[in-house]
């Protein structure tokens, strides 16, 4: 499923766009790809299941230039030839662009946010997949439309015994239950400096990657705030406080058991999962090296622990560094049933460009509008343990 978060073939402008356009488009998913593929390999998630949906490839304008190694001079090509093609078409020289004239010609502005317009959404829902491909079934439906999901339970019969002469016991019935997601719009504006951007000194692969992190941080905000919500509504043995070994491998047969003997997974933020160790001494000793790595165990109790990436509320990165995900919550989860998560995206991310003369330091004002929603709801049972 992930792979097709960068594919861009299906976008009707990029269907209809001339040979020069569609490279340059192609270019700049390089590059948003290039720093995912940084950001995951800093975080050892080179090789795993969600790192391997990051594939550095190539392309007509980078050839001959190693696109793992080489992000700089990527950047420097994707930038210049951006400017180049937006100046033929508009008629002007490259010795121009700072001229606030060429910046405001309809032409040159229309071609420019054109190749902008059609990279972010690749690299949004990349960075999306990236953070959610675990426990989220992600949706991209037509403008308009509405997403249903049909929440199946997971109850079973019960079988009865009955004496001899007895027709039948009671009719029993399984119910389903029908999920609506309508996605709402989200936007952000934001700016890009025009004379970093003239002088090849900007780096657009990181704009890109950052504006998709921005919209991932709201869903990731949103989704955990939804999970943890359903704590009090979940059905008491699903839900345990304080966490003991005893009871961590309580919660996890729970789930699997309710599951239908799914293997399950347990997931946390690193200060959630380093909770997890056993009451011995002398086993803490021996898992001393992994735990020391890491952070946390790899695996415990035959229960894989997997990281939540944190991140941080937007605009608290300079001041309190608030947390958007909770670090006192374990989660416990079968992937391999239904996944808990309903996200869907409608349409995709639209552009809107504003006069850079507007704004009093010259920056190019970009709108970046995008419709989804979330909703947690899930035909497989999971377990919340509080810390």
């Amino acid at each position: 499923m992930g792979n097709k978060f960068f594919t861009i073939d299906g976008n009707k402008n990029f269907t209809y766009s001339n040979e020069t356009e569609k490279d340059l488009v192609q270019a700049l998913v390089e590059l948003g790809k290039q720093k995912l593929y940084a950001v995951h390999k800093a975080n050892g998630n080179v090789g795993s299941s969600i790192g391997s949906h990051v594939i550095i490839g190539r392309n007509r304008m980078f050839s001959g230039i190693d696109s793992e190694f080489d992000y700089e001079t990527n950047n420097k090509i994707a930038i210049d030839s951006l400017l180049k093609y937006a100046a033929e078409s508009a008629g002007v020289s490259m010795d121009s662009l700072k001229s606030p004239r060429v910046r405001r010609d309809p032409v040159f502005s229309s071609k420019f946010f054109s190749v902008i317009s059609q990279a972010l959404p690749p690299i949004i829902t990349a960075t999306v997949n990236y953070m959610f491909m675990e426990v989220a079934d992600v949706r991209n439906i037509g403008w308009g439309d509405t997403q249903h999901f049909k929440v199946a339970s997971k109850d079973i019969f019960t079988v009865n015994r009955i004496g001899k002469g007895i027709k039948r016991g009671t009719v029993q019935r399984i119910y389903s239950e029908d999920i609506t997601v309508n996605p709402e719009g989200h936007e952000l504006t934001i700016g890009m400096d025009w004379y970093q951007m003239v002088s090849g000194r900007y780096d657009i692969g990181e704009w890109l990657y950052r504006v998709g992190l921005s919209f991932t941080t709201d869903i990731t905000t949103r989704v955990y705030n939804q999970i943890n919500d359903s704590f009090a509504t979940l059905p008491t043995p699903l839900q345990i406080g304080g966490y003991t070994e005893s009871d961590f491998v309580l919660l996890a047969q729970r789930v699997k058991a309710a599951n239908g003997n799914i293997p399950v997974s347990c997931m946390g933020t690193m200060t959630a999962l380093a909770s997890v160790l056993p009451n011995n001494d002398y086993l803490k000793m021996e898992l001393g090296q992994e735990y020391s790595s890491v952070g946390y165990l790899g695996r415990f109790k035959g229960v894989n622990l997997m990281e939540i990436p944190q991140v941080l509320v937007p605009g608290t990165v300079n001041t309190t560094l608030d947390l958007a995900v909770a670090f006192d919550r374990l989660y416990f989860f079968s992937l391999d049933s239904d996944k808990p998560v309903k996200l869907v995206f409608e349409g995709e991310a639209i552009t809107k460009e504003e006069d850079s003369l507007t704004s009093a330091d010259g920056q190019m004002i970009i709108s970046v509008q995008n419709m989804y929603d979330a909703k947690v709801a899930s035909a497989s049972v999971y377990g919340i343990m509080q810390l």
